[in-house]
């Protein structure tokens, strides 16, 4: 069973799993629902069948604000001739 992935849909996780889930009952998920929407659901449309560009995030550690910025911005200043 599939259940169709919605932007904008919340759930409650302080309440946790709800534990009277069954995942073969069609439109649920284990987790309780929010009481009121916040935003409109929005559908999720695929742009090409069967190949996304989503993947796995890249996860860095950096031992000094310098070093996380030449990450995210990699691009050096090169020092003028005759400096």
């Amino acid at each position: 069973m599939v259940i169709p992935l919605q932007l904008g849909v919340a759930t409650n996780l302080i309440n946790g799993f709800n534990p009277a889930w069954d995942p073969y009952r069609s439109g649920e998920h284990g987790l309780f629902p929010v009481p009121q929407r916040a935003v409109e659901y929005a559908a999720v449309r695929s742009s090409s069948a069967g190949s996304s560009g989503w993947g796995f995030p890249v996860i860095s550690l950096h031992k000094t604000p310098e070093d996380l910025l030449t990450a995210l911005f990699p691009c050096r200043v090169l020092a003028a001739e005759g400096e």
